[in-house]
């Protein structure tokens, strides 16, 4: 079972790390997939529809998302997601959205309430999470 539908809104989480390429020459049309999922959803946990909706760049739309974007000063590509909230919303339906146009090997973990651990992981225009524990040898 997902983390996302087990835990209810208002679950606390922080990012531990992040690694997400998303190529330049595919940025425009993540960046459409996320505009069209702000107009036909309704209800976004803690994003404002509209905030996403007027942004115009991929960036700006992702701030809106709670998530900060850095960018390969070299190629252009995203290199890093930073996260800006503190309770998860509808991450995992924005990673499934963004999922197509990420690279294989893309991932970022979390750490919640409960002691629980996991990660997002993108592979094949998909975006799975994998569950984790700290184990003390």
């Amino acid at each position: 079972m997902a983390l996302f539908r087990t835990h209810k809104m208002g679950f606390y989480v922080s990012m531990q790390s992040s690694f997400v390429v998303i190529k330049k020459k595919n940025l425009q049309k993540a960046f459409r997939a996320i505009k069209n999922l702000a107009k036909k959803e309704t209800f976004l946990s803690w994003v404002d529809p509209a905030e996403v909706r007027k942004a115009r760049n991929f960036a700006a739309a992702m701030k809106a998302f709670r998530w900060e974007v850095y960018f390969s000063k070299k190629t252009g590509d995203t290199c890093e997601l930073e996260f800006h909230g503190t309770k998860l919303g509808c991450e995992r339906m924005l990673f499934d959205t963004l999922a197509p146009f990420i690279e294989n090997h893309s991932e970022i973990s979390m750490t919640g309430e409960e002691n629980s651990y996991w990660k997002w992981v993108f592979w094949d225009g998909k975006c799975s999470e994998k569950r984790g524990v700290i184990e003390y040898y």
